[in-house]
């Protein structure tokens, strides 16, 4: 069964060989991450062979889709002016570019605050470049959206999901096999409030004399129709025993109505997109909460994950549930699939005025580093005098705390 570490002190007792974390790019930069990164770099610094893995989850879909524009988090990123949201989806030139920017915002970011850290000399820093690299990671290092950065003696690497996606054959497969599985399907649908249930698709099909009867369950992604290229609102199904796709077969209803000849169910359309398995990643969006799957699969494989502490200590006002309890679900099914162990770490949650909240209204544009890099000072001031005492519910930092000294804008 997966393990719950709620007190920060429990966390750095531990001794992981590996620790994993992730960002859903948004446009700006939210406090949370700040917090979840700097436990991790005081981790390596109390651990100095741990490795620790940072993963850009650019297909990450909020549960609501209308969050961003109704459009996934690939397709944002920071320009003077704001965030840039590519309108035409064929345009994957102009789609691709944003993925780059993206990523390179990432490092960029990440590099700065882990020299803060760093005290090493030229030398010592060179020895380290050369240093072995484990073989699960040195291939993706080839990458250019990949990165690796060395702070004591551990090796942080920095992966793109989409790349990493679209690169490795065997991920993307095993991926692919949980997504389309209807046992998987039951335990992720609480993610997001799905009941995944195998029904009949649509009317029985005759073709001659041979009769179909194709059945579907639903699982938490959604599709871009392959006409209108707009987003399909409702959750994917996956289609069984269809006569016309073979294999299991993603298929959303296209809603686009006087737009699209699919939605419009126009001669030769029954109103559904269809992708099969092989093709369907370019046009498929995951929930955000599929997302830490990949800690039980190269290159993310890691014994422990570091989340934002609204995941540990925030409840949704619909079920009662925090985030992690559900989590903690798919990670207890793909434990007993896999065999593996892992343990999952809550980070500060933080507060305005004692009252817990998951956004504080509050976030930097990354390119304002002077003032992210004196709010992570703090954050790392605050670790550091919380080392002597106990937080069994999880730990909490005032807004007003991180902000001291730090200049912001509304």
């Amino acid at each position: 069964m997966t393990e719950l570490i709620w007190d920060f002190n429990d966390f750095m007792s531990r001794d992981f060989e590996s620790i994993s974390m992730g960002l859903t790019p948004s446009g700006h930069l939210h406090l949370g991450f700040l917090t979840t990164l700097a436990c991790a770099l005081m981790y390596l610094k109390e651990h100095p062979n741990t490795h620790l893995i940072i993963t850009n989850i650019e297909n990450s879909l909020s549960a609501k889709l209308d969050k961003y524009n109704s459009l996934p988090l690939r397709f944002q990123f920071i320009e003077q002016k704001g965030v840039l949201v590519p309108s035409d989806y064929s345009n994957l030139k102009k789609r691709n570019a944003v993925i780059h920017s993206v990523h390179e915002e990432l490092i960029n970011l990440i590099w700065e605050l882990v020299g803060m850290f760093d005290e090493r000399t030229a030398s010592e820093k060179k020895a380290l470049r050369e240093a072995f690299i484990v073989p699960s990671h040195k291939r993706w290092l080839e990458l250019k959206e990949h990165k690796i950065f060395h702070l004591f003696h551990s090796q942080i690497y920095i992966y793109s999901f989409l790349r990493v996606l679209e690169k490795d054959v065997k991920f993307r497969n095993e991926l692919l096999r949980n997504i389309s599985n209807f046992e998987f399907a039951k335990v992720s649908g609480t993610l997001c409030g799905i009941t995944a249930t195998l029904k009949n698709f649509g009317n029985q099909i005759k073709i001659g004399s041979k009769i179909y009867r194709p059945t579907s369950f639903k699982v938490p992604l959604v599709l871009y129709c392959s006409n209108c290229h707009a987003l399909c609102p409702e959750w994917v199904v996956v289609v069984l025993g269809h006569p016309y796709h073979n294999g299991p077969t993603l298929a959303a209803e296209c809603k686009n109505y006087g737009h699209c000849p699919r939605a419009d169910k126009k001669p030769g359309y029954d109103g559904y997109v269809y992708h099969n398995l092989k093709d369907s990643l370019d046009m498929a969006e995951f929930h955000f909460m599929l997302d830490p799957i990949r800690d039980f699969y190269q290159p993310f494989k890691a014994d422990c994950h570091v989340f934002g502490g609204d995941y540990f200590q925030l409840e949704y006002e619909q079920s009662g549930m925090k985030a992690i309890e559900k989590i903690k679900m798919i990670f207890d099914y793909m434990e007993h699939k896999t065999g593996q162990q892992k343990y999952l770490f809550g980070g500060p949650l933080i507060t305005v005025n004692g009252r817990k909240m998951s956004k504080t209204g509050q976030a930097f544009n990354l390119n304002d580093i002077k003032n992210i890099k004196q709010v992570f000072l703090n954050v790392v001031e605050f670790l550091e005098e919380s080392r002597s005492k106990s937080f069994s519910n999880g730990l909490q930092i005032e807004y007003t705390q991180l902000l001291r000294r730090v200049k912001t804008k509304n």
